[in-house]
């Protein structure tokens, strides 16, 4: 079986991957974690709970430390996705460390022969690109891969997969169309379309927030769009965090996905 190891910035990342992939026909793994494959992955998921230092630690480092995927998705037997929530692109030391505890886990327990026998090992990385660039986070990622493979000749495209010493490494950048941007200018058009009414109603809101009484003491937002996201699925799914808004409400249907060529170019790559 390959498989994929998709490590993106925050749980809204996760719930959008997750939905594309499942949407075209990917399933969510309900094995338990004892029967995963490979088995290397079961093995490791395992120790991620038996060796972490648990009597030394408080609840918040607990949850630091160990990193466990918060999606696990099948294409029938063929292949699983595992995603991995990282936290921001400065979360450098929580990507190194689980690329590089997985990555010493196969060469300790497997040949890089025996590793391209059970099938193909990626690693995707996910980021917005922001006010950086794709370029810029590119060059990020592929600084990030040669600490852990020295021989790693680099990343240069977005969306495209490397292989080097018997693993794959790909990179998806999230953008606008224009090289810079994040997640949300994707997500938000699609939550739009066919609202215009509910899309207008939360624009005008979010772009009256410097004019409340709070906001004259308080710093707002700086992510007025991650806030609009927020304004129009509570309309529908009260008290829910942006993330379930993007995997339950009705703003991006089947429909939407399907027909989006952005979302089918994430399929496509993360599918490849």
């Amino acid at each position: 079986m390959d498989l994929k190891i998709i490590m993106v910035e925050g749980p809204h990342d996760g719930a959008f991957i997750s939905k594309v992939m499942q949407v075209n026909g990917y399933k969510t793994c309900k094995k338990p974690i004892g029967e995963y494959t490979p088995t290397f992955v079961a093995n490791y998921l395992r120790g991620q709970y038996k060796n972490a230092p648990v009597d030394e630690l408080n609840l918040q480092s607990v949850r630091q430390q160990i990193v466990f995927p918060s999606y696990s998705l099948l294409r029938g037997e063929d292949e699983m996705l595992l995603i991995f929530q990282m936290g921001g692109d400065s979360r450098e030391d929580k990507r190194k460390k689980l690329v590089g505890d997985i990555f010493r886990f196969l060469r300790s327990s497997m040949t890089t022969e025996a590793v391209s026998n059970s099938g193909k090992i990626t690693f995707v990385y996910e980021f917005d690109a922001d006010e950086e660039g794709v370029e810029v986070r590119l060059q990020q990622v592929t600084q990030e891969i040669r600490q852990i493979d020295d021989t790693f000749p680099g990343i240069t495209g977005n969306g495209s997969y490397v292989e080097s010493a018997g693993i794959r490494w790909g990179a998806y950048i999230f953008e606008d169309g224009n090289g810079k941007g994040r997640l949300e200018d994707i997500i938000l058009p699609m939550m739009e379309q066919d609202n215009d009414d509910i899309a207008g109603f939360a624009k005008d809101f979010v772009e009256k927030r410097v004019t409340f009484k709070l906001f004259q003491t308080v710093k707002p937002t700086s992510h007025p769009q991650k806030a609009r996201v927020g304004v129009m699925g509570q309309l529908e799914k009260a008290g829910c965090p942006n993330s379930a808004i993007i995997e339950q409400s009705s703003y991006l249907t089947e429909k939407k996905i399907i027909g989006s060529p952005v979302c089918s170019q994430i399929f496509k790559f993360l599918s490849a």
